[in-house]
């Protein structure tokens, strides 16, 4: 499975729970994390990488997180589909969860 892929399926699987997600264009903030998600009055964002591996973060993307951590916006780098899925399960058997471990 690609990175495209990834977001793809993940979307799909919180959708499916009634959760909000979307992926993010950005042409005006290089380095904006890939996926918008929201739920039960939470919002994250998720820079997907590669599910192999070989995905490493750009400087741009790294001084976006560290940008946006900085604003109190709880930022994810995801690269294994079956953990997002385990975030999103958490999510959905506790709503006011964030799925931090």
């Amino acid at each position: 499975m690609n990175e495209s892929r990834m977001q793809a399926k993940l979307l799909d699987y919180l959708r499916e729970r009634g959760m909000v997600g979307y992926k993010v264009e950005s042409k005006s903030s290089t380095g904006f994390p890939d996926l918008f998600i929201a739920w039960a009055g939470h919002i994250e964002l998720w820079e997907a990488k590669h599910p192999d591996k070989t995905g490493r973060l750009r400087p741009a993307q790294k001084r976006r997180i560290k940008e946006l951590r900085a604003a109190g916006v709880t930022v994810r780098v995801i690269d294994d589909y079956e953990k997002g899925k385990a975030i999103i399960d958490v999510w959905g058997s506790d709503p006011t969860a964030t799925g931090e471990h």
